[in-house]
């Protein structure tokens, strides 16, 4: 795929902004020398991500829809749709506190030679399944607003199942279990730590463990005609199919077809 990459002049030192597909992307500027090798790194991933995200993206959605995204430096750790801006946000800050999570589960004598070696299979699904399934929930946010679509349940329940249904309608399966297991880590350290995963979601992100059991039923759901796991919960197979009809319509009716 051809990628278009030029530089905006309104900032100093410059942003690149780059095409890939359905999506405009926004990219942090390398400043001083003695960190440029990690912001690239920064970059490449985000770079690389959101070509996934595109990917699934660009099949599902209304020809000629264009979502702007933006990489930033925030002051925390975190992923959000911005409605002023009418943008995608992209903390730089979140891959570094999912990365500390992972490693948390793993423990020192896994995590020492992991960082040894540079990659350890397992936690680097995990991060990044997360990270596509977590962007793609803020362009499950994007689609409800720029594209006035209707939300029956929660915009947070709305967002995880757009999310959900874009990459399970491509096939992207080790995709929704690399994020149902980052989202039970989640669940666990929040556990271990005493703090109560309810408080304050009212009206926001479903709490992790309901997540994850959500995906993990989609997930069956998705793939019962060819999964024995999914016969231990033949609803999952319902439910799939009502969401998967829903989103579809849904996205139809604003494609004019």
């Amino acid at each position: 795929m051809l990628v278009a990459i030029w530089l905006l002049c309104e900032t100093s030192p410059a942003f690149a902004q780059i095409d890939i597909g359905a999506l405009r992307v926004t990219l942090p500027p390398v400043a001083a020398a003695d960190d440029s090798t990690a912001r690239l790194a920064v970059r490449d991933v985000a770079i690389m991500r959101l070509r996934a995200v595109d990917s699934v993206l660009r099949p599902i959605l209304p020809g000629g829809t264009r979502f702007d995204v933006s990489v930033e430096t925030c002051g925390r750790p975190d992923y959000l749709y911005d409605r002023d801006r009418r943008r995608v946000v992209l903390c730089t800050e979140m891959d570094g506190f999912a990365r500390t999570l992972v490693k948390a589960r793993l423990g020192r004598g896994r995590v020492a030679p992991m960082e040894q070696v540079g990659r350890d299979d397992e936690a680097e699904d995990a991060l990044d399944g997360f990270a596509v399934f977590a962007t793609l929930h803020e362009f499950g946010h994007a689609a409800i607003d720029q594209l006035g679509l209707p939300v029956l349940r929660s915009a947070e329940g709305a967002a995880d199942d757009f999310a959900a249904y874009a990459l399970l309608a491509r096939g992207e399966y080790g995709t929704v279990l690399a994020a149902a297991q980052w989202l039970a880590q989640l669940e666990a350290h929040l556990m271990s730590n005493a703090m109560d995963s309810s408080q304050g979601y009212a009206d926001a992100h479903p709490v992790p463990g309901q997540r994850y059991e959500r995906l993990r039923c989609l997930l069956e759901g998705r793939m019962a005609p060819d999964s024995n796991e999914a016969t231990n919960r033949p609803a999952c197979q319902s439910e799939w199919l009502r969401l998967a009809g829903a989103w579809q319509n849904l996205l139809r009716s604003r494609s004019g077809q």
